[in-house]
């Protein structure tokens, strides 16, 4: 057996077997890093064994591991590292985040961090970017790409309705119905919370392709990938739609009461919820224009 004194003197005399065992490790050394790996392999008897470390909120995220963004709403803080890195290494992370919908639209996004010295941590910054579903960490070490992944899930909570509430505020007076209806947070109870998300946080889907709080359909996504992942973006993508509805509901509106009164025929008659009274004439209740506004979000006019 090689004595650790022996095997210093061995690299120093034959310098050649040095360079070698560096080479079977897949190192390559810049500058003054060569005189620091070769007092490393000439003290440590193992030299490889580098293993990804990735943590979020300071706990170890695990093959599996599901993590959330803030219902804030902001990405969970994803942490890179490698174990058994040194400063004249050099280490590569690529982060891609993917998910598809029940109707077979895909969001993604990738974080990609390249070049690092091997023993500093790397944050994962998505520039305000929110994106979740299944998300897997590839990474290179001193140039070579290493065969071990991390696979986990991120998913989104959904924010308290006052929340929600606030931030719609600028909306029409119905607004805030009209997410608990698009949102199904009356399917169980009329205090129910608003959802972005579903059961297993994942952005709400609903026939024919509605995505979160307002239900966007494709072509009213205009932030696109945000709008499943972003509740504010979602509603503010709502109130979009819904204030660019207003002028021709309330037009609809003004031609059946006219055609109606041409005709002859009576007024319509007052109708009355546990949240709105439309009335004509308006006396005191709400605008009959507004039924038309209201049901003119999903491209249907109530009055006819």
């Amino acid at each position: 057996m090689v004595s650790m004194v022996a095997r210093t003197v061995f690299f120093t005399e034959y310098p050649q077997a040095f360079f070698a065992l560096v080479r079977t490790h897949g190192r390559s050394l810049r500058g003054s890093c060569a005189a620091l790996a070769l007092l490393f392999f000439a003290t440590a008897a193992t030299v490889c064994g580098q293993s990804l470390v990735v943590t979020s909120g300071g706990s170890t995220v695990n093959q599996g591991t599901t993590i959330s963004i803030t219902t804030v709403p902001s990405m969970p803080n994803l942490v890179l590292s490698v174990n058994g890195g040194n400063s004249c290494d050099t280490v590569s992370y690529i982060v891609d985040v993917s998910y598809t919908d029940q109707a077979g639209n895909t969001t993604w996004a990738q974080y990609s961090a390249q070049n690092y010295a091997g023993d500093q941590p790397v944050t994962a910054d998505w520039s305000g970017v929110l994106t979740g579903g299944s998300a897997s960490v590839s990474w290179q070490f001193d140039g070579t790409s290493e065969g071990s992944t991390l696979g986990f899930f991120i998913n989104g909570g959904n924010p308290p309705n006052s929340a929600v509430d606030a931030y719609a505020s600028s909306g029409p007076w119905f607004v805030r119905n009209l997410i608990a209806w698009e949102s199904r947070a009356w399917s169980l109870s009329p205090t129910g919370q608003y959802k972005q998300f579903d059961a297993f946080g994942y952005p709400l889907w609903g026939t024919p392709d509605g995505i979160g709080l307002m239900q966007l359909e494709p072509l009213y996504r205009i932030s696109l990938d945000q709008d499943y992942w972003s509740w504010p973006t979602n509603v503010a993508d709502g109130l979009n739609l819904i204030n660019g509805k207003q002028s021709a509901a309330y037009n609809h509106w003004t031609t059946q009461i006219n055609f109606a009164q041409m005709d002859g025929g009576p007024n319509p008659p007052s109708l009355y919820g546990t949240y709105c009274a439309f009335q004509y004439p308006q006396n005191g209740g709400d605008y009959y224009g507004d039924a038309d506004w209201i049901h003119y979000y999903n491209s249907n006019y109530y009055t006819q």
